[in-house]
């Protein structure tokens, strides 16, 4: 949430310092824990019926696993579009329901922009699994600050094509 939130006022053109980092911890810290937990129960439960779709051996089987396989793919595509809404300067204040509904109306609304982010992030994130450490760091932050500018200026054309009265119960 911190590295997410710095690199989102970054992408507004906002400062951004460490103490920046850890009041988003601080913040937003107990809110993105229970909401990883959640999606790391749910990544397991699809992931689960993938292998188990595969181990049924029949067509209904195949099914249920391609079906839990794009749920893989739909979930990642949609957290990297939410954690830098999540954390956004310019939605302090909107509630969580709001922003997750934003996120995925983004994730709907553009979803080629978003394919291509999922890819690269996830390629990154590949990448820098193998020297570890100080590169996951380091690609976690850059990876903030990718989504930032690409996820934030999105959702705003999104939003600004919403009706009067949908932007309206977001704020």
């Amino acid at each position: 949430a911190g590295l997410y939130r710095m690199g989102a006022l970054i992408a507004r053109e906002w400062p951004a310092t460490f103490g920046d980092f850890v009041r988003a911890m601080r913040r937003f810290g107990p809110a993105a824990l229970g909401i990883s937990a959640a999606v790391a129960i749910l990544a397991f439960v699809l992931t689960t019926n993938i292998f188990v779709g595969l181990a049924a051996d029949n067509p209904l089987g195949w099914v249920i696993s391609a079906m839990a396989l794009w749920g893989d793919v739909g979930l990642v595509m949609f957290m990297v579009v939410f954690w830098p809404v999540f954390v956004d300067p310019d939605r302090d204040g909107v509630a969580l329901r709001h922003k997750l509904g934003l996120a995925g109306l983004a994730v709907i609304g553009r979803p080629l922009r978003v394919i291509a982010l999922t890819i690269v992030v996830a390629l990154l994130l590949a990448v820098s699994t193998v020297p570890f450490a100080a590169l996951v760091i380091v690609s976690v932050a850059y990876l903030a600050l990718i989504s930032g500018r690409v996820v934030l200026s999105m959702v705003d054309q999104v939003e600004a094509r919403l009706p009067e009265a949908r932007r309206a119960r977001l704020r």
